[in-house]
């Protein structure tokens, strides 16, 4: 509560700066913001502005042995939208963070993937060209963040192309499963070892923003289609990555309990 009456509520960061902002306060590890920032990150507009009412709410378990503390339950409330996930161990010890439905966090596809989830500056459809002035399609949806920013791949796939390709400057290409396929363009570098033929993992840095080609400033061309067909990534409806099998969520309904009891506790207890 000290911290919230610190706040300038007319200048408010965005969720990405507040959330890494108040987690450090709180001598949160960054591994653990950066677990809850994945978290929210697939349905949640990172680049908007936090707002009074906003929140983050925490279980963690208390290290053993010189460990990092786990992080056991996280809940967020951003605008209208409250999302809450639970640590989940299934029986061959893999771990994964699952809604009251059994959803896991992650989604199929990033929508945003760059670091901090970049400034929306152009979104897909008809537009006025930035160059000649007249009406063009513009077939992409454009993030501006300062050069460097890393970009991410947003699923896992395999890199189809990683060249200079003509307007589109320093561009790179992945191929993933379902027909789905992602462009990226407009890079100042393309990352280290990323050629075509090499398989990469979501969120793996894949470039690094810039203004290469036919650009007028610094930011991400990011391009998906599915089975050929250009798509809207900030307007389609994204499969979620993993669903709980129906013979774990006794187990995880089990685990929402203990959570549950824990945080109703008294903060003294």
């Amino acid at each position: 509560e000290d911290s919230t009456e610190q706040v300038d509520a007319a200048n408010l960061p965005s969720i990405y700066k507040s959330i890494w902002e108040t987690g450090r306060r709180n001598k949160v590890g960054d591994n653990v913001i950066s677990q809850i920032v994945a978290l929210v990150a697939y349905d949640t507009d990172l680049t908007r502005r936090v707002q009074p009412g906003d929140g983050i709410e925490l279980l963690m378990a208390a290290p053993e042995d010189g460990a990092a503390p786990q992080l056991l339950y996280a809940a967020t409330r951003f605008g209208n939208a409250e999302l809450q996930f639970y640590r989940f161990v299934a029986p061959d010890g893999t771990v994964a963070f699952f809604d009251e439905q059994g959803e896991s966090g992650k989604r199929f596809l990033l929508r945003r993937p760059l670091e901090g989830g970049g400034r929306l500056t152009s979104a897909m459809g008809t537009r006025v060209d930035p160059f000649n002035g007249g009406n063009a399609s513009h077939e992409g949806t454009d993030f501006a963040a300062p050069r460097g920013t890393p970009i991410y791949a947003a699923a896992d796939g395999v890199i189809e192309m990683a060249q200079w390709f003509s307007s589109f400057g320093r561009y790179v290409q992945i191929e993933h499963l379902n027909g789905y396929q992602t462009s990226y363009a407009h890079m100042n570098a393309i990352a280290d070892g990323i050629v075509p033929g090499m398989r990469v993992r979501q969120g793996q840095v894949i470039g690094y923003v810039g203004s290469t080609g036919r650009s007028t400033g610094n930011h991400l061309h990011f391009e998906l289609e599915i089975n050929g067909r250009i798509a809207d990534p900030l307007q389609m409806k994204l499969p979620r990555a993993h669903t709980l099998p129906t013979p774990y969520m006794d187990d995880l309904r089990q685990t929402m309990e203990q959570v549950k009891s824990i945080m109703s506790m008294p903060l003294s207890g």
